[in-house]
């Protein structure tokens, strides 16, 4: 293979990843950071957030254990609607995590294909 044909294929290679990604990643990151926002959205309405900032604070500054503490008392000890919305931005926010570490490393893996000229 010369090397026109080399850059030829890393180019397309790179066009294959871009296709991929804004057909396939990309509306998957769009859905869930909508679906965060409107739970943070929701959540700041059931919950008044100022208030458990300042006392998660208060928590964490007599003993940094007890924020645990404070957050597994303040979980439970509120409405099974703030729970849900608790546990829907949790779970949101860990499979965006996932996609995004899939992502990148998809990426680092094609490029260092490319870079090998597989």
């Amino acid at each position: 293979m010369n090397e026109e044909q080399k850059q030829l294929k890393k180019k397309i290679m790179k066009r294959v990843f871009r296709s991929w990604f804004l057909r396939s990643t990309l509306p998957l990151i769009v859905f869930e950071l909508v679906v965060i926002f409107f739970a943070v959205f929701f959540a700041a309405k059931v919950v008044f957030v100022g208030a458990v900032v300042n006392n998660a604070l208060i928590a964490a500054f007599g003993n940094p254990f007890a924020l645990l503490t404070y957050f597994w008392n303040a979980f439970w000890n509120t409405s099974i609607t703030t729970q849900g919305l608790i546990i829907l931005l949790l779970v949101t926010f860990l499979y965006l995590l996932r996609q995004i570490n899939k992502i990148i490393l998809s990426y680092i893996l094609t490029n260092r294909d490319i870079n090998n000229n597989l």
